[in-house]
């Protein structure tokens, strides 16, 4: 469908190129998910990754999340003093250091240190034409390349929504 739609004439027209980008971008995410389910299974690879993501990720997430929980935890503690409810405040910035905070945090750092990483990876490996001499020999670049680096984002994002959590977790003052 992408071939037929940039060789025909009506490929020039301003809405093809971003509607082929979007299909290709389906057509990718459908074998991505499709290979996972398949054998064989590239371990050393995303082992490799997981290391990889895990190093570019895990300073910007402290640094990042610190200051999150700090803000939310002020904000929060100025609206329940305001309320009359200033004893919920431990709960209430746990909660929200978990809830909101975590999610937040990760998103920002998987997708901005980890995911830039991989992509600059991805594209110094197709500028040697590395992923071309895969495809030569026979070896399909998805599950060898592409598998590993989603499994390991999604495995990295979980472990740092965890330290995340526990970096904002605050021991109760007696």
């Amino acid at each position: 469908m992408a071939q037929t739609l940039q060789s025909s004439p009506r490929a020039s027209a301003a809405w093809a190129r971003p509607a082929v980008a979007v299909g290709d971008f389906i057509v990718l995410t459908g074998e991505t998910f499709a290979a996972m389910l398949r054998p064989p299974y590239a371990w050393r690879e995303l082992i490799e990754q997981i290391w990889f993501v895990a190093r570019v990720s895990v300073v910007p997430t402290v640094v990042l999340s610190i200051p999150y929980t700090v803000l939310i935890v002020f904000t929060l503690n100025i609206v329940l003093i305001e309320v009359g409810a200033g004893d919920l405040s431990g709960a209430g910035a746990a909660l929200a250091s978990v809830t909101q905070v975590g999610p937040v945090v990760t998103a920002i750092v998987v997708a901005g240190a980890g995911s830039t990483a991989m992509c600059a990876d991805l594209g110094a490996r197709t500028i040697r034409e590395e992923i071309d001499a895969m495809k030569v020999i026979g070896v399909n670049p998805i599950p060898a390349l592409v598998v590993p680096r989603v499994l390991a984002a999604t495995f990295v994002a979980a472990m740092l929504y965890s330290m995340v959590a526990a970096t904002s977790w605050q021991p109760r003052s007696a």
